[in-house]
């Protein structure tokens, strides 16, 4: 999908319910004033790394219900304002050591019904103790 897509609807949030099944980097970068993202519902497997690098007003970012597999430590770089991260409902089995450590003002993270057998301290290098978690 092109960069410029999005570039006449730079208020655009709502993405939910569509056919995304990759997220590339770059695919937001005209939308940098945007505050909530909704990717829901779509059948979304990869995000590349650094895809979210220019959102630094976004501030709640919505993936529930999707096929992610993998979050990578690259995956939110950039999304230092980020308060708010919903993955529940995927296919996510892996989760790298320091995932979300450019997440430094998330207050809440969701990620029940995944496939997660193991996390440890290492996963959430980063983010403060306050940080509500939901697994």
């Amino acid at each position: 999908m092109d960069s410029q897509i999005f570039s006449p609807t730079p208020n655009l949030e709502n993405l939910s319910s569509n056919q995304f099944n990759k997220i590339k980097r770059g695919l937001f970068k005209c939308l940098t004033n945007l505050k909530i993202l909704d990717l829901s519902w779509n059948k979304i497997t990869e995000i590349e790394d650094c895809s979210f690098d220019n959102l630094n007003c976004l501030e709640k970012i919505n993936l529930h219900s999707n096929s992610l597999e993998k979050i990578t430590n690259q995956t939110f770089k950039g999304l230092s304002n980020l308060e708010e991260l919903d993955l529940r409902r995927n296919q996510i089995s892996s989760i790298d050591s320091k995932a979300f450590i450019y997440l430094t003002n998330l207050k809440q993270i969701k990620f029940n019904e995944n496939k997660i057998k193991n996390l440890d301290k290492d996963n959430f290098m980063g983010i403060s103790q306050s940080t509500e978690i939901n697994s």
